[in-house]
């Protein structure tokens, strides 16, 4: 009898320190978004895909903001119905040229915001990735 409930307590003692696994999910999205890499060189913006698949940069959705009283300001700009886009490579580094855009804003101070997709079969992911520029 002893033994049955000595064989008993382990089993529960055991039991109750089970802990199911802990296997973290990953973000594609965010493994995706950490494998571009953005730099800017005066008025360039580096752009850098560093991942194995293609990248879409819509240069045309660029959109720019100046910080007014603490808050950022999306600056108006005419923009036309034609769509610009341009394919970044795997492990290409692509040159954006900002100079003409922020030349013509009269600030030191811009937030540069990007969007770029990755294609996987079907399946398109969307991304933004903000930036300051300074002079």
């Amino acid at each position: 009898m002893k033994k049955i409930i000595v064989l008993f307590l382990l089993v529960l003692g055991g039991c109750s320190k089970i802990e199911p696994s802990k296997t973290e999910e990953v973000n594609p999205k965010a493994i995706e978004s950490k494998q571009v890499e953005f730099e800017f060189k005066g008025k360039k913006l580096l752009i850098t895909n560093h991942s194995e698949k293609i990248m879409t940069l819509i240069e045309s959705d660029t959109t720019f903001s100046i910080e007014e009283k603490g808050k950022w300001q999306t600056i108006d700009q005419i923009s036309g119905s034609l769509s610009i886009t341009y394919n970044v490579l795997s492990k290409e580094v692509y040159e954006y040229d900002l100079t003409k855009e922020l030349s013509e804003i009269g600030s030191n101070k811009i937030k540069v915001t990007v969007f770029y997709t990755f294609e996987t079969g079907d399946e398109t992911s969307e991304y933004e990735k903000e930036l300051i520029y300074k002079e």
